[in-house]
């Protein structure tokens, strides 16, 4: 089990910072993973990356956001965006999302929301305003999708 008391559980960077040349990170996993955050940010975050598997991972504690792809805002080069991605069925039973604050507002408002409509709410599930072409299946969660055809399929059964 992962404890941290603040900050993320698991990032997957993206290509904000990386060097020239550097590309896109695909076909990853990140599977059964046991995450516990006491005043945390993001339990999963993910920037720029395709085809990745976010599934049957344990989040619990208190968050701003459980699992968010926040791949940079550059509409001029899609190499930044979140595309083809799928988040499924994921524990979330013991999670607590915090309320937007000072701090939520600020954290990835200049930085992840800079274009979003969205940047000053809270939920389990966030997908930014670069985030296209992903899959969310996932029960009983509260869920933000500001991007474009993103696919959001609500199973209420466990």
């Amino acid at each position: 089990m992962l404890r941290k008391p603040r900050f993320c559980g698991i990032i997957i960077k993206g290509l904000i910072h990386a060097p020239q040349g550097v590309i896109k990170l695909r076909n990853g996993l990140i599977n059964e993973n046991n995450i516990h955050l006491d005043n945390g940010s993001v339990g999963i975050l993910f920037e720029s990356c395709e085809n990745y598997g976010i599934c049957k991972n344990r989040i619990s504690g208190e968050l701003y956001y459980d699992i968010g792809l926040f791949p940079g805002t550059d509409d001029s080069n899609h190499k930044y965006g979140a595309e083809n991605n799928i988040v499924e069925i994921n524990d979330l039973s013991e999670l607590t999302i915090k309320p937007p604050d000072d701090y939520s507002r600020s954290l990835f408002m200049g930085r992840y929301y800079k274009e979003s409509t969205k940047y000053n709410m809270t939920s389990q599930i966030f997908l930014n305003n670069n985030c296209k072409n992903n899959t969310i299946i996932q029960p009983y969660s509260t869920i933000i999708d500001d991007g474009l055809a993103n696919s959001i399929i609500e199973k209420n059964s466990k």
